[in-house]
């Protein structure tokens, strides 16, 4: 996996922490997404959440505990994590249905936007660099790296698995909405199984589903004209 991801050093380690890093940053703008909508839904108890400052969104489990544990679990090789989800209450918004789906797919929505902004960005550098300057900019890396990351993010949020978005999307539509608490801590356990057991879990996301998106995208952006 890291030798297709794009680096900015040649230490594993190094490039471990770069990578959780950017994770963190665009995941807590993913959460910094959900928090927004769903303020402007009637939730007023994520108020704290709709900040921009990424230690509010630090949490002890999925910032520290989980990485520490998938990176134990693979034997240094690979790590992830993420920040703190924001905790939407479903009865505090106006429209229930319409207004929990706004609210959830607003996280991965963000992962979009930023990606169509990095590859505009990176569209544009086509015509101030040489070819060869692109090769070897930092900035078309770190570029490039953001690209990858959020498409990771929106991939992964997107298996209707819970607690991931793909299905708490729909949570709005159903009655009784607390038992879904309930379901997201068993999807947790379940991702916490997986990740401990089958560490190669999320290189093989990477791996089948992430990169060769990426690559296509690469292709896309050498060969467009300028």
């Amino acid at each position: 996996m890291w030798d297709i991801f794009f680096h900015m050093s040649s230490d594993h380690y190094v490039s471990l922490a770069y990578f959780f890093g950017m994770i963190f940053i665009f995941s807590g703008l993913h959460e910094y997404a959900h928090a927004r909508i769903a303020y402007a839904c009637g939730d007023m108890g994520v108020e704290k959440r709709v900040t921009l400052n990424p230690l509010k969104h630090i949490g002890l489990v999925p910032t520290i505990l989980f990485p520490a544990l998938i990176l134990y679990a693979s034997g240094g090789q690979v790590i992830f994590g993420s920040a703190k989800p924001v905790p939407i209450n479903i009865e505090a918004l106006r429209h229930r249905g319409r207004d929990t789906m706004a609210a959830v797919l607003a996280g991965p929505g963000m992962n979009l936007l930023l990606i169509i902004v990095t590859l505009v960005i990176m569209i544009m550098s086509k015509f101030f660099m040489t070819p060869d300057e692109l090769k070897t900019s930092l900035m078309i890396n770190f570029l490039g790296n953001c690209v990858l990351i959020n498409a990771l993010l929106v991939c992964l949020n997107m298996i209707p698995f819970p607690p991931l978005d793909g299905i708490k999307a729909f949570y709005g539509f159903l009655p009784r909405w607390r038992f879904f608490i309930i379901i997201d801590l068993i999807g947790v356990i379940a991702l916490l199984f997986v990740f401990w057991n089958y560490p190669q879990f999320f290189m093989t996301i990477m791996n089948d589903y992430v990169i060769p998106c990426w690559k296509f995208v690469w292709k896309c952006y050498v060969r467009f004209p300028v």
